[in-house]
């Protein structure tokens, strides 16, 4: 089956070269692939960083909301081993003797996946400042929890 692109009118296999769109009657885009990927680029140069910045400002819902999908995506986990990992951590960070933090913190205020980077297995979910290394490990309890947490969880 194919299309012809409203864009560069040129005629095209639909499934292929088309994005999917339910929006759209036959559930696939009007403009071609090549064409939305150079009117998306040139739509992000002409708006400039700061447009963005304003826009995820304004949108942190819809941020959020991406990151997480991206998250999953990345990690290979559905939204529902998501929530029964932070279940299984009582809905505190999987660092919470280390840290006391029952909430993500940063600036999607979402917890991280940690995962080992070596296997790529997911460990559990910490809060921004257990992932970003910020909690002082300056004391031999703080480092014996870090170890039994690695040892669990690897």
């Amino acid at each position: 089956m194919t299309r012809v692109c409203t864009k560069c009118q040129m005629e095209k296999d639909l499934e292929a070269d088309f994005h999917r769109d339910a929006n759209h009657g036959c559930g696939y885009s009007y403009i071609c692939k090549e064409c939305a990927s150079v009117k998306n680029k040139t739509d992000r140069e002409r708006r400039g960083p700061e447009y963005w910045r304003e826009w995820r400002k304004n949108n942190p819902e819809k941020c959020k909301a991406a990151k997480r999908k991206a998250d999953l995506k990345k990690y290979g986990l559905t939204p529902e081993s998501w929530q029964a990992l932070l279940d299984f951590q009582g809905g505190k960070c999987a660092l919470f003797e280390v840290c006391g933090h029952s909430q993500p913190g940063g600036t999607f205020n979402q917890w991280m996946v940690d995962h080992d980077h070596e296997t790529g297995k997911v460990r559990g979910l910490l809060c921004h400042e257990c992932n970003a290394n910020r909690v002082g490990v300056n004391t031999i309890n703080t480092v014996d929890a870090l170890v039994r947490y690695l040892a669990k969880r690897s």
